[in-house]
């Protein structure tokens, strides 16, 4: 878009579609939401009546971006065969909510390696996510790749293994990567000054 979006994530407590309401009174002109409670792993289903009521709040709204986060539990990178299953489960679930709900984009922290080193994170994460995209029976939803500030054995808190991540993909083209400049600050880039931003960027791309 040639136009600046600024927005938030928003509660969707009450309703999938009141985060639109909470978006409004603010003015604001983007969006992030999860679809669901982001710390259990029961997923309810979406009914007729939650797609169409968000649908139609978000063409209330008007005609700007909608981002969704996955579970805070989800772990694709977890060295455990029945808990890295059940994430991917989760995340392939997580897909299909949001393309039923006509939500482009999917973010997701890339996981955390547990101690057995970070090559071996980043094949295992790579692997499960695959397999997840395949599992959801998708074909348009994007997954966004958070960076993280690397904090203790967490993927992604440099640029490079987010990278390695895209290129070892099968489905690099529906991969792409949310900078939070958050995490990125925390990781060690310094954006203190416009020469920072600016190297960081450079390292970014």
């Amino acid at each position: 878009m040639s136009t600046l979006q600024i927005g938030a994530h928003m509660s969707i407590a009450g309703g999938l579609h009141r985060a639109f309401t909470h978006s409004m009174a603010v003015n604001a002109t983007a969006l992030q939401i999860f679809t669901r409670n982001q710390r259990q792993w029961k997923i309810p289903p979406l009914g007729p009546e939650d797609v169409e009521q968000f649908k139609a709040a978000w063409a209330t709204w008007g005609n700007y971006p909608v981002a969704a986060h996955d579970s805070y539990l989800i772990n694709l990178a977890n060295p455990e065969p029945d808990k890295a299953d059940r994430a991917m489960q989760g995340f392939a679930s997580e897909l299909g909510r949001i393309e039923t709900l006509g939500i482009p984009w999917l973010v997701t922290h890339p996981g955390s390696h547990l101690g057995q080193g970070v090559e071996s994170g980043i094949r295992r994460y790579v692997a499960n996510l695959d397999q997840a995209i395949e599992a959801s029976g998708t074909s348009m939803a994007v997954v966004l790749l958070e960076t993280t500030a690397g904090q203790g054995t967490n993927l992604g808190g440099c640029f490079e293994e987010l990278a390695a991540m895209i290129r070892a993909s099968r489905y690099p083209e529906r991969l792409g990567v949310c900078l939070d400049t958050c995490h990125v600050f925390a990781a060690g880039y310094d954006l203190r000054t416009k020469a920072g931003v600016a190297a960081m960027l450079e390292a970014f791309e």
